[in-house]
């Protein structure tokens, strides 16, 4: 998979395969994560480590100046990038005992060519060619007669040795910080875009790639490598994530609420309504399409995020249409913004179009046929109905913002695992609605006002959801 911004205020810092999540990104960048005082970064006494920021900014900016004013001429570009890097870790990010490696370093009969280590040899670099990415193949990162990219040694390093759980790879142009990860399917890395930090002197950006590859940061000699405040971080950020989960089934709950209110409200859909009344819809079998409804919107955020939705030969104008006019991320912001939820419907008759698409293929959106869950025979009774644009953002906003410590955060569906998929959708498939009675009043009058419904069993206590009908009253049934 190709390298993706992360879903945060900092565009010259990408993060793959969630080994920090955005919203802990953020957290580092306000000193608000553990061990992030002053006195924890190696700062003198008396000193402001914001202060002290400015000051690392200066001398990276003036190391940048060198390493570029002779990387273009310089006869081995390989010995420019290793000198830039080495500078960098000793005078900007504490690793006094930067040291680089005489010869490759062997695990297990293997060679591994790693360029210097750091922090009692708990720290392993490997430098690469500044004209090359951290992912192109080269000999010189091989063993034997097999090719490896810089970033594939520093990786099968940190698989390989169990005295080095995090490391770094670094071009010059490109420093990239990953973790042991056994996965081949998955890679997981924070990226950091140098060239982009110091041409479009981006202070937020360095900040806090500072404050995340500090030498204080993969811990001391004398630690066990699971010790270090990068492997707290993560497993501090996994918690958070299970309590995130915990949520985002709430939210999930609630987008079924949202979806189905909104299209049993819209004044448009009387036919719907009808069949319900009349029973030629079960309760059960509108309940299986709303599932599937929510679940097209999951599917769809998550392939989105993952740039996984169009084809590697999809026409450029086709993608470019889609992301402009028709994806779910343009939605996703304006979910935010409550005063833009309205009455109208043109949100959905927009997403039709992607719907169908994803059944039989749209080559005006560069979309390809998947059929299965956008299926015609998926959800026809809702397909063929109109859902207010209020209901379909206030479904978004509870699929894609959870609010966790009182604080907004955005729901990370690029990394979720499809275990935890399972987690947050699949237990709805057990709920059932029934149709207790039936309404008397006014369809219109019904339609302005909600209708407060008991919760689905065990729960000792109710949950009020507000449900428009003109006709049933669902109540959930585990």
């Amino acid at each position: 998979m190709s390298v993706r911004a992360a879903e945060s205020a900092f565009d010259a810092i990408t993060i793959e395969g969630g080994l920090l999540p955005a919203e802990w990104l953020a957290k580092i960048a306000n000193l608000k994560a553990p061990q992030q005082a002053a006195a924890d970064y190696g700062t003198p006494k008396g000193l402001n480590l914001r202060d002290e920021l400015g000051r690392y900014w200066r001398i990276a900016n003036a190391y940048w100046q060198d390493f570029t004013r002779t990387r273009d001429v310089a006869a081995d570009p390989r010995t420019l990038a290793a000198r830039f890097t080495a500078n960098m870790m000793r005078e900007v990010f504490g690793a006094a005992d930067f040291e680089s490696a005489d010869h490759p370093a062997i695990v297990a009969d293997h060679n591994y060519p790693v360029s210097a280590f750091a922090c009692g040899g708990k720290l392993p670099v490997v430098v690469g060619d500044p004209r090359q990415s951290l992912d192109q193949r080269d000999r010189v990162f091989g063993d034997g007669g097999r090719q490896r990219s810089a970033f594939g040694l520093l990786q099968d390093y940190l698989n390989a040795e169990d005295a080095a759980l995090w490391g770094i790879a670094c071009n010059g142009v490109t420093l990239r910080v990953a973790r042991d990860n056994a996965s081949f399917t998955r890679p997981a890395w924070i990226e950091a875009d140098l060239e982009r930090i110091f041409v479009e002197d981006r202070f937020a950006d360095f900040s806090l790639l500072w404050l995340i590859v500090h030498a204080s940061r993969f811990g001391r000699a004398d630690q066990l490598p699971g010790d270090c405040l990068l492997e707290a971080w993560r497993e501090a950020s996994r918690e958070e994530g299970t309590r995130a989960r915990d949520k985002l089934r709430d939210g999930v709950t609630q987008a079924l609420l949202d979806i189905g209110q909104g299209f049993l409200g819209h004044p448009g859909n009387a036919a719907l309504r009808g069949k319900l009344t009349s029973g030629e819809l079960t309760t059960q079998a509108y309940f299986r399409q709303l599932l599937r409804f929510a679940y097209r919107l999951i599917f769809l955020l998550t392939i989105e995020e993952r740039g996984l939705l169009h084809p590697g030969d999809a026409d450029e104008d086709a993608v470019k249409l889609y992301a402009e006019g028709y994806s779910l991320k343009r939605l996703v912001e304006r979910a935010r913004r409550r005063r833009a939820w309205d009455r109208h419907a043109d949100l959905w008759q927009g997403l039709r179009p992607v719907f169908a698409g994803l059944a039989m293929g749209q080559p005006l959106l560069a979309l390809p046929a998947l059929g299965g869950l956008f299926a015609d025979d998926q959800c026809p009774d809702l397909d063929a109905a109109d859902l207010p644009n209020r209901a379909l953002l206030a479904a978004l906003e509870a699929l894609c913002w959870l609010r966790i410590d009182g604080a907004l955060t955005r729901t990370n569906w690029k990394d979720m695992q499809y275990e935890e998929f399972g987690g947050v959708y699949e237990s709805r498939w057990s709920w059932s609605p029934t149709s207790p009675r039936k309404r008397t009043a006014s369809p219109l009058r019904a339609m302005n006002r909600p209708v407060v419904t008991s919760a689905r069993p065990p729960a000792a206590t109710t949950r009020p959801m507000h449900w428009y009908s003109s006709c049933w009253i669902p109540r959930w049934n585990q």
